[in-house]
This record gives C-alpha cells, structure tokens and sequence, in this order.
C-alpha cells in the first residue's frame, strides 16, 4: 500500500505536465481528482502527533492544490480559457512546492527565535523636500538624531 506522499508523487508528471501548459488529457485529470479524494479522505481522519501536524497540514495543502489544479485545468480545457490554464498552472506549482516542503519538514515559518531577532520597533517618516540642496540638509539633520535608514524611491522619477 503507497502512503499519502507517494500517491502525490505519482501525481507529479501529470501536475507538471499543468504547470508547463502541456496538453492534459481527461484520463489524467480524472486521475489526480481520484488520488487526491482518496488520499484526503483517509488523511483528514488522521490525527497527527504535535511533532507531524506541520507536515500533515501541508500535505493536506498540497492535495487541495492538486485537487484544484485538475478541476481548473478541466474548465480551462472545456471553456478555451487560458487564463483559467494558468491558473491552474500555480495551483500545481503550489502543490508540488507545499509536497516538497512536506517531505523535507520545512513547514515554511520562521522560528520563534528568528522572529525576535529581526524585528525591531522602527519609526518610518516620509520626507518630501523641494529641491537636492534642502535633501542634504535634511539628511544631516536626521543623522544627528541617530540611526537613519535612507530608502531611494523611483516613484517621485516617474511623476
């Protein structure tokens, strides 16, 4: 008997062959809304240990992406969409990606610890001056007061 994980990787060709816009036949799509009713249907029963519910969510992610991309991919097909082809494109892109984070148990979230390293409290001020001349002049004043993070926006080039 295959597990969930490798059920879905069976799925791979036919996902990739969505992602790339190839041609996918009926048969095909049948197939990944089959695999993928089976496959959450035994595993939304399942309650994982604390350690495995990270895993478990994206796996479970990864199959309604894959379940989706088929479905969208069908419209695709029968309406000559190729917008709806390429949406279905990212829905098995996004279930191939959330797969392979499954299986590494990358869940994708930083950690606690990481969190409290980056973020900081900081007070964002947007400064509009006339000229370059008055720029400068502001710059040094802010400096003075500490810390300054200068950020160049293109915005005001394209006005």
């Amino acid at each position: 008997m295959l597990t969930p994980l490798q059920r879905l990787d069976n799925l791979k060709p036919s996902l990739d062959n969505i992602k790339s816009l190839a041609g996918s036949g009926p048969w095909a799509l049948a197939n990944i809304d089959r695999t993928t009713r089976a496959v959450l249907k035994v595993m939304s029963a399942l309650e994982p240990p604390a350690e495995l519910q990270a895993a478990h969510s994206l796996l479970l992610s990864a199959l309604q992406m894959a379940q989706n991309a088929a479905q969208i991919r069908r419209e695709a097909a029968l309406t000559g969409s190729i917008a709806r082809a390429w949406d279905a494109s990212a829905a098995a892109a996004g279930s191939m990606m959330l797969t392979a984070r499954a299986r590494t148990g990358n869940s994708g979230r930083p950690s606690a610890a990481a969190v409290s390293a980056v973020i900081t409290a900081r007070r964002t001020r947007l400064v509009r001056v006339p000229d370059l001349h008055e720029f400068r002049r502001l710059i040094l004043a802010l400096a003075s007061l500490g810390s300054l993070v200068l950020v160049p926006s293109t915005g005001r080039g394209q006005n």
